[in-house]
């Protein structure tokens, strides 16, 4: 959500959402999709801040186009009410 913001606010797209093409990052969502609700901290960082398996920032950029996705799909949104919703909605709708 962050980094959409962000592009929102300064028409770029933030460094840290741009490390995987759209592609790639759907691809990798479907790879990892059985352990994104699993409390599994060696993983996030790995998937976030990078490792022999993951680029870095590829969780960040893999949310970027989720929620992208989810914003196309309900443009009536404010902000406002984006940031107050459960993050599961996004991938629910993904």
């Amino acid at each position: 959500m962050v980094q959409n913001f962000e592009e929102d606010i300064l028409k770029i797209r933030p460094v840290y959402a741009k490390v995987l093409s759209k592609l790639q990052a759907l691809d990798l969502l479907i790879k990892i999709k059985d352990k994104i609700y699993k409390v599994d901290r060696k993983f996030y960082i790995n998937l976030f801040f990078g490792s022999k398996k993951f680029k870095r920032w590829s969780g960040y950029t893999i949310g970027y186009f989720i929620f992208k996705e989810f914003r196309k799909q309900n443009k009536n949104l404010s902000w406002k009410e984006l940031v107050r919703l459960s993050p599961e909605i996004f991938l629910i709708n993904f």
